[in-house]
Parts: structure tokens; sequence; C-alpha cells
């Protein structure tokens, strides 16, 4: 359930088994402690909750199931020891602010199917905002060490506010497959001075590179 396990700084690693279908919100909040979550095999678990893993500050390593679908605001807010996370290629949503302040994050993958960006107003999908509203932001906002993206092929699709005020982001490599940009996508994205568009690029939506020099 909610903040089941939240602050217990004596727990210093979770292994969950193929049984774990859910999490609660918070649930594991503030656990200081903490430096491993291995929830690979629970494969029937879809969701990270809002606030899951947020404020723990040593958690530095985090495997996720493959059947994963959507990560909510602030699930890993403020995991400062994070350097490096796999995204399942199963994601379709994360909200702004899934990542918040994980001042270490510098290796982060795009996930294959992720598709869009929820506002970070809690765990909903859409309806609570406008697309011009400050309560969307890219899921890595704050993540001062992700200075490197790259977009693999096959990917069509950039999804509205994926990386907005993504202020660290200096590079960008989008592929070849790609055939539109969503508002917002880049929006403030103030360390991004050239993006290369592929050739395949047909749409891009309204203030996508709004405070961004590209080509």
């Amino acid at each position: 359930g909610s903040s089941a396990f939240a602050e217990s700084a004596g727990i210093t690693d979770i292994k969950t088994s193929g049984v774990l279908t859910s999490l609660g919100g918070s649930a594991f909040q503030n656990c200081i402690g903490l430096k491993a979550a291995d929830l690979s095999e629970s494969t029937g678990l879809t969701t990270i909750p809002g606030s899951a893993f947020s404020g723990c500050s040593g958690l530095n390593e985090v495997k996720l199931p493959e059947t994963l679908k959507e990560i909510y605001a602030y699930a890993f807010q403020s995991c400062t020891s994070l350097e490096g996370i796999v995204l399942p290629d199963s994601i379709t949503l994360m909200s702004g602010r899934a990542f918040y302040n994980c001042t270490k994050l510098s290796s982060v993958n795009y996930p294959l199917n992720w598709t869009s960006v929820a506002c970070y107003d809690g765990n909903r999908t859409s309806g609570c905002c406008s697309d011009g509203s400050s309560y969307y932001l890219s899921p890595f906002v704050g993540c001062s060490s992700l200075k490197n993206i790259v977009v693999p092929e096959g990917v069509t699709a950039i999804p509205k506010h994926a990386f907005r005020n993504l202020s660290a982001l200096s590079s960008i490599s989008l592929p070849e497959s790609l055939t539109s940009i969503g508002a917002y996508a880049f929006y403030d994205a103030d360390g991004l001075t050239n993006v290369e568009l592929p050739a395949a690029l047909k749409s891009i939506g309204s203030s996508a590179f709004a405070a961004v020099s590209y080509t």
C-alpha cells in the first residue's frame, strides 16, 4: 500500500518476485539506506506510482521489468546517487518530474514505445493542464548531468514535452525514422545549440524548439 516502507532507513536492497503486480504511492519514499532495487522479475508490474522511490538518496542501481508501461511524477525524485538506468522499451508514458533532481543521472536510454508525457499534477494522464502549462515538464528536469540523448532508429514521434526545460541537455541524436516532434518537446532546453533534423521529418509542434537554435 501507500507509504508501506517509507522512511525505513535500514532497508538496503529490494528484490521483488513475479507475484508482485502493484506498488503503492510513496512505497519506499525516503529510504535513505536503499542502494539497489531489482524489480525485473515482477512481470505483472506495469506502473511505478508517484514518489515510489522519492528521496532514496543512496539508490544507485535500479532494474525494471520489461513489461513496465508507466512511471509517474516524482517516482525517483532526488535519487542523487543514481548514475544510470535502463528504461524498458515497453514504457509508453512518463510523467513530468519522474526523475526530478537526479543530479548524477547521466546515462538513460530512450524507450522505443514512449508516446506521452503526463503533467506532474498527480497521477493524471490527460486533461489536467493545457499544453502551455508549467505543469508539463520533462521527466528528466533537474537532471543536471544528463547531457546527451540518443533517440533510437524505429522511433517515429517524440512526444510533447519530452525534454521540456531540460537545460543540461547539450546533444540530441535523432533517427532517420523520425517523422514528428511534439509541441514543447524541447521547449527551453537552452543547452542545445544545434539539432540535426532528419530528412523524413514532416511535423514540428508548436513551441517545440522555443529558446533553442537549431538547423
